[in-house]
């Protein structure tokens, strides 16, 4: 059995994020995949990239896209296939973080009272 690479890991969980949120929970036939299996593969490959993670702020990430997907496959479960696509976006978004090189730092800032300040595009005017 061929060894997966870790370039490899992170290339097969953004292909199995895009394939879960272009088909599921309708998908093709000819593959044989269900919503259990999609997720269990996809969590699956999370795990690996975890465990092979050193940095703690990324497996911090990696655990916040695992809940997020652990949710999505829930709400495909129970339906709600708007709300399941919706958190797999986040989920993805999240592994991207972890997987980010730049620093996380915040990016609204609020004061004791008033409106929260955005220092990039500087609302509110």
């Amino acid at each position: 059995m061929k060894t997966i690479t870790y370039s490899e890991l992170k290339s097969d969980v953004k292909d199995r994020f895009s394939y879960i949120l272009v088909f599921c929970p309708n998908f093709p036939p000819a593959t044989g995949a269900t919503t259990k299996t999609a997720f269990e593969k996809l969590i699956g490959s999370i795990d690996a990239i975890t465990q092979q993670t050193k940095n703690e702020e990324a497996k911090q990430w990696l655990r916040l896209c695992l809940q997020e997907v652990r949710a999505s496959w829930k709400s495909y479960e129970e339906g709600d296939i708007h709300k399941g696509a919706k958190q797999i976006q986040q989920a993805r978004r999240y592994f991207s973080n972890a997987l980010s090189k730049k620093p996380m730092e915040p990016r609204f800032i609020a004061g004791e009272s008033g409106a929260a300040l955005d220092d990039q595009s500087g609302f509110p005017n």
